[in-house]
């Protein structure tokens, strides 16, 4: 999966560039403080191309985090339930992103909007909704970036000054985040990314 931060990056600021002997360590740390970030902010911020299925409720807006503008996107539907989605809508004709001003500033959409004007109604079988896009974030904002530098830093120390090596770092995301929000610099950072611009906040 895509980390936020380079091993060359974590060498550059450890002092330690052309040095090789810490390379599992550090790969294994980088890895860890991502997927934290990921779990801790209810995302993840790199893009993924993937067709996802929606069940509509009666509202006029279907939140669908987190669409990013990096491909096309394509809304079909199965008007009769019958597990086909044989209707293409148009983006702009039957359909606007919310936020529509997304795109421009980094952030994914969360919704889709019906228009009005086109007179559309979902279709309210299960899973009537086809979106095939780009989920997740288009890029890493910088408070994302800062944030995996140091929480790396810390599981790398953690990792070097520990009997048993790795494992400290290990594969218990939940645990690490809840060691990532006591540090006032990650939550300052990665609380600035707006909870409406993400489902959830998992802790």
């Amino acid at each position: 999966m895509t980390t936020y931060i380079t091993a060359t990056q974590m060498k550059n600021t450890l002092e330690i560039s052309g040095e090789t002997y810490a390379d599992d360590d550090i790969n294994s740390a980088i890895e860890a403080a991502s997927r934290v970030i990921d779990a801790y902010k209810g995302t993840r911020f790199f893009p993924s191309t993937e067709t996802r299925l929606y069940t509509a409720g009666c509202d006029q807006s279907l939140n669908i985090y987190d669409l990013n503008g990096s491909t096309a996107v394509l809304v079909n539907v199965d008007m009769d339930g019958d597990g086909t989605y044989e209707t293409a809508w148009t983006r702009g004709t039957d359909f606007y992103l919310e936020p529509q001003d997304a795109d421009l500033t980094g952030k994914p959409w969360n919704a889709i909007t019906l228009r009005r004007q086109a007179g559309r109604q979902w279709p309210q079988w299960q899973n009537a909704i086809q979106v095939v896009g780009s989920f997740g974030w288009a890029t890493a904002p910088g408070q994302v970036t800062e944030a995996c530098k140091i929480l790396a830093n810390r599981y790398l120390k953690r990792t070097r000054e520990t009997p048993y090596g790795i494992v400290t770092v290990g594969t218990d995301q939940l645990a690490m985040a809840r060691l990532g929000k006591i540090d006032p610099d990650v939550a300052l950072m990665l609380d600035e990314i707006s909870d409406t611009d993400v489902p959830t906040l998992i802790l």
